[in-house]
């Protein structure tokens, strides 16, 4: 469905300047899941062709982070402390 080529590096278009979330920025195993959201809102109709291009970006999460159903649960979790926290003392975030 989709062919991906990986240059091993993350680059920023020079013409577009991108706003991530906090916790994207604060990633400290690099997950790109802006990436894997947009991937997501761009499968087809078609449930087979759908189903294809689930599996691969579940394989290509999984080449590039073994651990991703771990970090997902964790990255809730923190991201839930880091909410809470914002709302106590937002001057703390450090964001």
């Amino acid at each position: 469905m989709w062919n991906a080529i990986n240059v091993g590096e993350k680059r920023v278009e020079p013409a577009i300047k991108q706003f991530l979330p906090p916790c994207q920025k604060q990633c400290p195993v690099n997950e790109d899941i802006q990436r894997t959201n947009v991937l997501i809102s761009l499968l087809p109709e078609d449930p087979a062709q759908a189903k294809e291009g689930l599996i691969q970006i579940g394989d290509y999460l999984f080449e590039n982070n073994p651990l991703f159903p771990i970090c997902g649960y964790v990255c809730g979790v923190v991201s839930w402390a880091v909410i809470i926290r914002a709302k106590e003392a937002p001057s703390d975030v450090g964001f």
